[in-house]
């Protein structure tokens, strides 16, 4: 604004003198009727005085004109230099925060790195690991594998002793009915004895109820090592199907009046061949002196040889009543 009024004031200026000598040169008219030399030496007084009143004026005006742009352009410097101020800072503070970006950014950087470093070794661990626990499993799975392959050529091998020792007992049985009976019956019982005992042979034997084992008053009245030595000698098998077939009270009793070796010949005939294999049970010395459950225990023990043999005593006892 400053600079339009500098530009203004000349123009304005000469419109004020050309107005003053219109009004001057009116008045030369006016006076033209006069003394020349005296309108003349008045109008050269009255010009001079205007000049000089117009110069005066002019130079007032350029002073203040001159005035109002230093200070305008003083101001002008002074939003210059504040601005420029202003922008300095701003660079300065753009530069530090473009510093600090640049720090985040190479910290986020070398974090990123050292977690994806840390997620590729956890993944090796853990790689690493389910292969081993995977070898370990399939050797387990490989372990369990031939486990029951043995326990499936021992039942094999079990079963086949089992139908030895039926057709065994049914040879026995056949024997003594013959004798009892005598030789014409023995056609009869054959008759009887072999669809009686070929479900066993043949079929999976059911579990019978549990055998109970020899009460605490029995082994008390016999002893623990009369009774272990029953044990021993026969097997737990055969003792836990004898307690299943007569009760352990009558075979302690049996076994405590008349020995070991009497039973064993009264019992069996001296017919009946047991597999070495069958007897399962320990040692009288390994068995406890002063707990009937330890001998209870032997008794009833819980393999399929207990079930199969439960089985052939009560199907044998069945076929015997009623060849009788």
């Amino acid at each position: 604004m400053s600079e339009q009024h500098a530009a203004q004031a000349p123009t304005r200026r000469e419109q004020e003198l050309e107005l003053e000598v219109a009004r001057l040169a009116a008045e030369i008219e006016a006076l033209s009727g006069h003394d020349p030399g005296t309108a003349t030496s008045r109008f050269l007084a009255m010009a001079a005085a205007t000049v000089d009143q117009a110069v005066a004026d002019a130079r007032r005006e350029a002073d203040e004109l001159a005035e109002e742009i230093s200070a305008a352009a003083e101001a002008r410097r002074d939003e210059a230099t504040r601005v420029a101020a202003e922008a300095e800072l701003t660079a300065e503070r753009l530069l530090s925060e473009a510093e600090n970006s640049q720090q985040i950014i190479t910290e986020a950087e070398t974090e990123a790195a050292s977690i994806r470093a840390m997620a590729v070794e956890e993944a090796d661990e853990l790689v690493t690991f389910e292969r081993a626990r995977m070898a370990d499993e399939r050797t387990t799975l490989t372990d369990v594998r031939e486990a029951l392959q043995i326990e499936r050529e021992e039942l094999e091998a079990y079963r086949a002793g089992l139908r030895n020792r039926v057709e065994n007992l049914a040879q026995a049985m056949l024997a003594i009915m013959t004798t009892d009976l005598g030789p014409e019956s023995r056609t009869a019982v054959e008759d009887l004895l072999v669809p009686a005992l070929k479900p066993v042979v043949d079929h999976e034997p059911e579990r019978p109820a549990a055998v109970e084992p020899p009460s605490a008053e029995t082994v008390g009245e016999f002893g623990v090592d009369e009774v272990a030595e029953t044990v021993g000698e026969f097997g737990a098998d055969e003792v836990a199907a004898t307690v299943g077939e007569f009760g352990a009270d009558e075979v302690a009793a049996t076994v405590g009046e008349f020995g070991a070796d009497e039973v064993d010949d009264g019992w069996w005939g001296g017919v009946i061949v047991m597999d070495e294999t069958d007897v399962t049970a320990e040692e009288p010395e390994t068995l406890g002196s002063d707990a009937a459950d330890d001998v209870a225990d032997d008794a009833v023990d819980d393999q399929s040889d207990d079930v199969a043999d439960d089985a052939v005593d009560d199907q044998s006892d069945d076929v015997a009543d009623d060849a009788v």
